[in-house]
């Protein structure tokens, strides 16, 4: 059983290379789909369980972070590996503007909400200053 960590920037080509060398063969364990850091660590320890193979994709920069995974599948039996995925900040950003352009439309959402719910309290405090 094999255990496998991407290590690099966002946009680095992680993913593709996952898609395309260990889809097959492989689950992946990505916090940009599963949101948290638990979920990413209680689905490593379900592989672990079941004896898949599996890549964790995420930036794996600390030391810390990449222990979360590698010591219990080195406890578990599995033969871990690290790739590493150098890129240049640059280039690593152009490939990312969907996420980019996904978080500024949060952003932009979040603002519109705080803007109506500040617009909201005006209001309230309005009616109390006219009674």
């Amino acid at each position: 059983m094999e255990a496998v960590l991407f290590i690099g920037v966002q946009g680095s080509g992680k993913t593709t290379f996952y898609k395309e060398r260990l889809f097959d063969t492989h689950v992946r364990i990505s916090r940009d789909m599963l949101k948290t850091r638990n979920r990413q660590l209680v689905l490593v320890r379900a592989c672990l369980a079941a004896r898949q193979p599996f890549v964790v994709d995420d930036t794996n920069a600390a030391k810390s972070r990449r222990a979360e995974s590698i010591e219990p599948a080195r406890a578990a039996g599995f033969r871990v590996a690290g790739y590493y995925f150098r890129c240049a900040l640059r280039e690593a950003l152009g490939r990312k503007p969907i996420q980019r352009d996904w978080r500024g439309q949060r952003a932009a959402r979040d603002q519109r909400r705080r803007a109506a719910s500040s617009r909201a309290r005006s209001r309230r405090h309005d009616c109390e200053n006219n009674a």
